[in-house]
């Protein structure tokens, strides 16, 4: 016959058993009974899908999670991997809010700015801009010759150039 050490039912429909190797099967659910807090004071190995309403903290370390993990859906979120790496699952990460960087910002692509790509530096460092190029630093420096291509075959300054020295040249 039955082998469990312990059955319990409710109107004839069983609701927990423990059986004889520590297995404890229940229906329904777990709960404390007087502190609304259930502790579990061991390693906890979840088989299936985990459900929270609530929050999940660690409360004396920071909360580690031990594989990647995909926020949102595995074919339409963003995941984490276990070294750092964000990355969009289905394309493009849009982020619409101002984002303030504090270290390196390492694109391996085309940077890109504005909504029509107004502004773009290439992987070789060319850049490219569909505005005017304002310089505040009053200096632009070359480490080989200068070249300006000027489409339209005219260079145009609203003030002197001068070429070769700091005395004023064509005027």
């Amino acid at each position: 016959g039955d082998q469990n050490i312990l059955t319990a039912s409710a109107s004839g429909v069983t609701v927990a058993n423990l059986d004889r190797s520590g297995n404890l099967a229940i229906e329904g659910q777990v709960s404390d009974l007087s502190t609304a807090t259930l502790t579990v004071n061991d390693a906890l190995s979840v088989l299936g899908a985990l459900t929270v309403t609530g929050v999940v903290s660690d409360s004396d370390s920071n909360l580690i999670l031990d594989d990647t993990v995909d926020i949102g859906s595995t074919t339409t979120g963003i995941r984490v991997s276990t070294t750092g790496d964000i990355s969009d699952i289905d394309g493009d990460i849009t982020i619409t809010d101002n984002v303030n960087q504090t270290g390196n910002l390492d694109v391996s692509g085309t940077l890109t700015a504005g909504s029509t790509n107004a502004f773009t530096v290439d992987t070789s460092g060319n850049i490219t801009t569909a505005g005017d190029l304002a310089v505040n630093g009053d200096d632009i420096t070359s480490d080989a010759d200068l070249t300006i291509n000027a489409a339209g075959d005219d260079i145009i300054t609203a003030d002197r150039v001068t070429i070769g020295t700091t005395t004023a040249g064509v005027g």
